[in-house]
């Protein structure tokens, strides 16, 4: 009963908490992000504490703090429950990301001293981003050799996602879709984990094109990233039973499902897909960014990866 007694009182303590924050989330002068942290310190398994303080670090632009609670989530419902966070969790990540992303400063209105010792010994880099980027979307004649994936290596701190960045300037208006991922440290031993984000935009891009997913792909992505049921109102199989694990699938089974609903999309839209920090992806997500790159018709989906120098043998193999 002591337990019991225990669980009840903890309950209520963070009931209270959560109607304090409901009640000043308005005032100024509360401090909403100590108290979203006793939250965590009493029940570190829930997300909505999480979610408020990473609204609340996006606010003041700590976008660094709110990914870096969002990875420590991340690997902690992995570690102990086998879990990812929940779609409103994902769905905020994939918000602040943009946010931090749109929120760097626009580099064209600097001085030509400033720009000039930004991207010193980058001009040509950048220029055969664009150039590539230009094929893609203006592809020659068939036959004619179309545009190439591009890699952008170096050392940590050099430059490498700030020239990907300076590429990326103005691209809301671009004519086509952007995906873009990150590989971390604590996930490289975590099967296909950058591929989260990357499926769960292509499935959002399908619904607002108004495509139906095929039962026999809903079923194998079901297994492989049941988060993403509720994004399709066809998900009744995934629904209906549960997966407690991916190793019924083979992984060639996997690869081409991925692959397919990649060139659904852009079908309709071409996509531009970066992978940010490739050194600490998994094997499997790097066996399947393989797989893509060698679909010799897929015209409609030009990828970009960043790595640091010295990224190890299985890429160092793949590139």
């Amino acid at each position: 009963w002591v337990r019991a007694r225990r669980q009840e009182y903890r309950e209520l303590y963070i009931k209270k908490i959560y109607q304090y924050i409901e009640a000043n989330e308005n005032n100024r002068e509360t401090d909403i992000e100590s108290y979203a942290r006793r939250i965590i310190q009493t029940d570190e398994f829930d997300e909505n504490a999480y979610r408020i303080l990473m609204n609340k670090y996006a606010e003041r632009g700590a976008f660094n703090k709110a990914v870096e609670l969002y990875n420590q989530l991340l690997e902690l419902l992995e570690e102990e429950l086998g879990i990812t966070p929940d779609t409103q969790t994902q769905k905020l990540y994939t918000k602040i990301m943009e946010m931090r992303r749109s929120s760097q400063p626009d580099q064209s209105n600097d001085s030509p001293q400033i720009s000039a010792r930004f991207f010193f010994g980058r001009n040509s880099e950048l220029r055969t981003l664009q150039n590539e980027y230009q094929t893609f979307l203006h592809p020659p004649k068939p036959g004619l050799k179309g545009a190439r994936s591009i890699f952008i290596t170096g050392e940590a701190g050099i430059g490498k996602s700030k020239l990907k960045d300076r590429f990326l300037q103005g691209f809301a208006s671009a004519p086509c879709t952007l995906i873009e991922t990150h590989c971390y440290p604590a996930e490289e031993n975590y099967l296909l984990k950058p591929w989260n984000a990357v499926m769960t935009k292509t499935l959002n891009l399908l619904r607002s094109q108004g495509e139906s997913v095929p039962l026999m792909w809903e079923t194998v992505i079901s297994e492989v990233f049941p988060f993403l049921a509720p994004l399709s109102s066809q998900w009744q199989g995934a629904k209906q039973k549960p997966v407690e694990k991916t190793g019924s699938l083979k992984p060639t089974v996997i690869e081409e499902t991925i692959i397919h609903l990649l060139k659904s999309a852009a079908s309709k839209k071409k996509i531009l897909l970066i992978f940010e920090d490739l050194q600490w992806i998994d094997n499997m997500s790097l066996s399947l960014v393989n797989a893509l790159l060698l679909q010799e018709e897929c015209r409609d989906i030009l990828f970009i990866g960043t790595m640091r120098s010295g990224h190890g043998e299985n890429l160092d193999r793949f590139l």
